[in-house]
């Protein structure tokens, strides 16, 4: 990245005393409003830096970036909007989903301690925007609702970032779990409550891993293990896996 403007070069006067760069807790955001715009700080750790964006998501159109989640991806220093969840670089502003969006980036300095903001968005020239990144692997591990709720989203927002694959106990897709009583009672049958067959894993690329369960996560080596010896590497891990009910110890409760 070229950054066109210098910010050591700009006018003294479109600079803005902001906060002690103290004030700031670190790994999170602040809003502040300078020369009219809404701006979101952000200190990563302990530097003696902080990164200036446009507090407004581009997609919501709300000034909520302040709130967002500061990680990394791919190595790129990111802020997650609290609503859609796009990615936004810290250091450019591009968004990592789409790239016909992006946050304005403001210059900021530290001096003696306080953090000084310029009102003039910089501009920056990003390179290397075309070149191809390797599939990051995703594993899901719990087949249910809440999981492949995720896993929709996150396929909505980065069709192309991830290798998929879902590990499930259950021998079959993902269903309504809601609809299980008339499932029981002989009113509906399992293909009606299916919500995602196997065909919809093959459909979007997805190795679906049914009937296994996992049993162990090796995270120093990013490995999952499932109970026939299947081992699966990772880069991120989802685990979804729900909840087992206490089932009190009562007379009858085995009928």
């Amino acid at each position: 990245m070229n950054i066109v403007q210098d910010k050591n070069m700009l006018p003294d006067d479109q600079w803005i005393d902001v906060c002690a760069l103290d004030d700031l807790t670190p790994n999170t955001g602040a809003g502040a409003l300078v020369g009219g715009q809404a701006v979101a700080i952000f200190r990563v750790g302990h530097e003696k830096r902080v990164y200036v964006l446009s507090n407004k998501d581009p997609f919501s159109q709300a000034n909520v970036m302040s709130r967002g989640i500061i990680g990394d991806l791919q190595g790129e220093r990111v802020v997650a909007s609290p609503i859609y969840k796009q990615h936004f670089s810290l250091a450019t502003g591009r968004c990592l989903e789409d790239k016909d969006q992006k946050l304005a980036v403001y210059p900021s300095k530290i001096v003696d301690g306080r953090v000084w903001v310029n009102a003039v968005p910089q501009k920056t020239y990003i390179t290397n925007t075309g070149v191809s990144q390797d599939k990051l692997r995703l594993v899901l591990i719990g087949n249910g609702l809440a999981g492949m709720r995720c896993l929709e989203d996150l396929l909505d927002m980065a069709p192309d970032r991830y290798e998929v694959t879902v590990i499930g106990e259950e021998p079959w897709g993902n269903y309504n779990r809601i609809m299980l009583s008339p499932v029981l009672s002989g009113e509906k049958t399992i293909e009606d409550i299916m919500l995602h067959p196997p065909k919809w894993y093959d459909d979007k690329g997805i190795k679906f891993i049914a009937g296994d369960k996992a049993v162990k996560i090796d995270r120093p080596r990013k490995v999952v293990y499932t109970e026939k010896g299947q081992t699966v590497d990772y880069d991120r891990l989802i685990l979804a896996t729900g909840s087992a009910p206490f089932i009190p110890p009562v007379q009858g409760v085995d009928l």
